[in-house]
């Protein structure tokens, strides 16, 4: 306690920013049961994690499930920095273990910490976010919110470019920038890479009776039906060179024109375009125009990260999505997560926990074949950014050998031929996770 007071001081301007207070709140995300919020209004609190109780909470004392953990006992307390009562509000909370079992700080085990604001805890399965008075945790990321509070952009008429790998949130990006502008019209996502050539025409610019076999009646078009408000224009890199042309006359005068009809009509629309590929090798190739390439690139472009680029965000997303489903995860395939390169982005990562979640009998998730079967099937995957390295190859495989044998080292290095030492290397965080908690 003396080196976490003496800490506290010669820290102050720091802690005074960060460090957790009272009218803070704890919001716990349980292995079993619901989210429990606790506003910190009192100088001490306990956890203890027991059997398979859901979560249980009664003023100080809140009892979460272990799941088959080792169960422990845990304490928040207050510490003031003054003996003053008058300044009994400055202060700050620590978190220790009160049976010398350690819990997981910002991946960390430990005995003993002083808890910051936006900080994250493993008491077992279980987990606690520390957050500031009032604030929840929001299920987004600093990027997007530096674009949703940009309100000049967002009220404006000037056209984005999203740009990004596949399943990177370019879609969900521009519904919220939609939603955020205020806009009275409507929100048309049109994906140009579904149609053919000839119904790509009438779908953007819609068709007038009889204008060809099968126009039966009058049909609008996406540019039309987006009439104040935003038409977003997925994978703009797929668009053939003689709708380019058409498109840019649309882009220059805002006219829209229906196939087969003679009457142009004027409208105020929003554009955002995106494109998972690289426009400009697109020209060199003979597949884009250059003058269509240069008014699309004098847009706005936002490029959006990967998730293997992201590692915190891609912590809390699991989280929070598990969380959502009533399920939580363990720490050790948490960092499995994080380590793993996601070359689908969210489009896999959700796909992957949604088979999870059905897959498994019970809520707290854990590493299993099908979470090893990532690295293995990674090879299929055709991009650069796919690739696994030799190095994620070989994890793969160890890993595998090493849950084929009931995670029984000695046998999975005679097995792989190599010694101890050798394997420990080639099964990475997964197993110094676990052989730090047994």
């Amino acid at each position: 306690m003396a080196n976490l007071n003496a800490f506290i001081h010669s820290s102050g301007h720091r802690l005074k920013e960060r460090g957790l207070r009272m009218e803070d709140r704890l919001e716990i995300l349980p292995a079993s049961g619901r989210k429990k919020v606790i506003d910190l209004k009192r100088t001490l609190y306990h956890f203890a994690v027991t059997g398979d109780r859901l979560v249980a909470h009664d003023f100080t004392h809140t009892v979460l499930p272990a799941l088959g953990a080792t169960e422990a006992n845990f304490q928040l307390q207050w510490v003031p920095l003054y003996s003053n009562p008058q300044r009994s509000m400055e202060g700050h909370f620590i978190c220790e273990s009160l049976d010398g079992i350690p819990f997981k700080h910002n991946g960390v085990y430990t005995f003993k910490t002083l808890v910051e604001r936006f900080d994250v805890i493993h008491f077992g399965p279980n987990v606690v976010e520390a957050r500031p008075a009032g604030q929840s945790q929001a299920l987004s990321d600093n990027f997007d919110d530096a674009i949703l509070n940009n309100h000049a952009l967002l009220k404006s008429n000037i056209t984005i470019l999203l740009t990004g790998e596949t399943g990177t949130g370019k879609s969900s990006l521009a519904r919220k920038i939609h939603d955020s502008s205020e806009r009275s019209g409507r929100f048309i996502h049109l994906n140009l890479a579904s149609f053919s050539e000839g119904v790509l025409e009438s779908e953007l610019f819609g068709h007038v009776r009889g204008a060809f076999t099968g126009a039966i009646g009058d049909k609008s078009g996406a540019i039309l039906e987006s009439n104040n408000g935003t038409l977003f224009l997925d994978e703009i890199d797929s668009i053939p060179i003689a709708l380019q042309t058409k498109l840019l006359l649309f882009f220059d005068s805002f006219e829209v024109r229906p196939v087969g009809g003679n009457l142009s009509r004027k409208v105020t629309t929003r554009l955002i375009f995106a494109s998972g590929k690289n426009l400009l090798q697109l020209v060199e190739q003979g597949m884009m125009r250059k003058d269509f390439y240069f008014r699309i690139g004098s847009s706005v472009q936002i490029t959006l990260k990967a998730l293997r680029e992201r590692p915190e965000y891609l912590a809390s997303f699991i989280v929070n999505f598990l969380h959502q489903k009533g399920s939580s995860v363990e720490p050790s395939l948490l960092e499995f997560y994080k380590s793993y390169s996601w070359p689908g982005n969210f489009r896999q990562l959700k796909g992957h926990l949604e088979k999870k979640c059905l897959g498994q009998e019970s809520r707290y998730l854990t590493l299993d074949q099908e979470d090893l079967g990532l690295r293995s099937n990674q090879i299929a995957v055709q991009s650069p950014e796919g690739w696994p390295t030799l190095k994620e190859m070989k994890q793969a495989y160890a890993l595998r050998t090493y849950h084929f044998f009931n995670k029984n080292l000695a046998t999975t290095a005679t097995t792989l031929q190599v010694s101890s030492r050798t394997l420990r290397a080639m099964l990475g965080p997964e197993f110094k996770i676990e052989k730090n908690v047994s």
